[in-house]
């Protein structure tokens, strides 16, 4: 059996033992941001209402790519030390790049499938109509495409909780600094996501099937795959660095 099929067995495992504490953040996710909706309803006509859902859709997905990617890969590497594994896999052949690498697969599909019944939950229950399929396409694939750019900030995140304890706090700080780069300023190719978020934006706000430039696509696999690599290159010199120094800290 392959690593990778191990771990996302491992992946499925996992969600299967917390699948009421998913179920919960699913439901609350829904209700908040239906909530949210109703309260703006009462100011805005229905059709002014359908672009205010697409809308807030847009932001909520930027946010919840945002805190899901970045936490889940910095908290991987967390939980491996809490629980003593990391240091089986630091001196394993597989090394702690290729551990991530194969978790990272099923906390994409986790969030994926995620944000799909959230999305169809709020369509039901505000009544506006589904967005059609080839959009629907599109939007998935900016998400796909763009995150990996938010993994590499995880990952560097990651690799300062080797040497570093402080690195709650340093999360929390990078999260709130990429929400406000990305949602209150203008699009930036420096910016992890910031590319994929503005292409989100328009797709949603056009309701409809909006052809996609060859050169928007690059622009956010280029913008994903710089953070992702300089992610990565990051990570192995922290690791390297706290192996030869004997910095790394346990939990």
């Amino acid at each position: 059996m392959s690593y990778f099929t191990i771990n996302m067995k491992r992946k499925f495992w996992e969600i299967k033992n917390n699948r009421v504490q998913l179920l919960i953040s699913v439901l609350s996710n829904i209700l908040i941001v239906f909530f949210v909706l109703k309260f703006m309803n009462n100011s805005v006509t229905e059709i002014d209402f359908e672009s205010v859902v697409m809308q807030v859709v847009n932001y909520y997905v930027t946010m919840y790519c945002i805190l899901f990617s970045i936490t889940v890969v910095s908290n991987e590497v967390i939980s491996c030390s809490k629980t003593g594994f990391i240091e089986q896999i630091l001196i394993s052949p597989y090394g702690l790049i290729r551990y991530i690498m194969s978790r990272i697969v099923g906390h994409i599909l986790q969030m994926l499938t995620c944000l799909t019944i959230i999305l169809l939950g709020l369509f039901i229950l505000t009544g506006v109509r589904l967005p059609d399929v080839g959009v629907m396409i599109m939007f998935y694939l900016v998400i796909f495409c763009g995150v990996f750019s938010l993994f590499g900030l995880g990952i560097i995140l990651g690799g300062i909780s080797l040497i570093s304890k402080e690195i709650y706090s340093l999360v929390l700080v990078a999260r709130i600094v990429l929400v406000y780069l990305i949602m209150f300023s203008s699009t930036n190719l420096f910016v992890p996501f910031s590319v994929a978020s503005e292409l989100l934006y328009n797709i949603a706000l056009s309701r409809d099937f909006i052809l996609i430039s060859t050169y928007e696509i690059f622009l956010v696999i280029g913008n994903s795959l710089f953070f992702f690599l300089f992610g990565l290159v990051v990570f192995k010199k922290i690791e390297t660095y706290s192996l030869k120094t004997g910095r790394y800290i346990g939990y």
